[in-house]
């Protein structure tokens, strides 16, 4: 078993026509991991942020990211402007005979909290101590 934000066997229209744009760049062979799949959503909506917004310094880019969530291959994108992180989809893939993985179970994106201060892992855990 294994989790990520994108397996190659997702079913959605953005990923057949991701993997279709791979397959003609690299060949029909390359596989892509979810390290791919969330540089290119990355490259691609920092690309779009500067076309749309008709600007390419910082702040007009993220602000137009803030405001207008996308479609990508990751599924929709939202960032966040408190973290400017990334709302993630969480899929639990099987490995399959191919070597790649089926997706059995899948969750909607889930918020970012990449300095813990939204979950209990930020609360003090009295029956913990440190030992010498």
């Amino acid at each position: 078993l294994s989790t990520a934000s994108y397996f190659e066997s997702l079913a959605s229209l953005e990923n057949r026509i991701f993997k279709q744009r791979v397959a003609a760049r690299f060949g029909a062979g390359r596989r892509v991991s979810s390290f791919f799949a969330g540089a290119y959503a990355a490259v691609k909506l920092c690309a779009e942020a500067v076309t749309e917004a008709n600007r390419d310094d910082p702040a007009s880019v993220r602000g137009f990211l803030h405001a207008n969530p996308r479609q990508t291959v990751l599924g929709p994108l939202a960032i966040d402007p408190r973290t400017n992180h990334a709302a993630l989809p969480f899929h639990l893939g099987r490995i399959n005979e191919q070597s790649g993985f089926d997706v059995i179970a899948s969750h909607g994106a889930i918020v970012a909290d990449p300095y813990l201060v939204g979950t209990l892992a930020s609360q003090p855990v009295p029956h913990l101590r440190v030992v010498q």
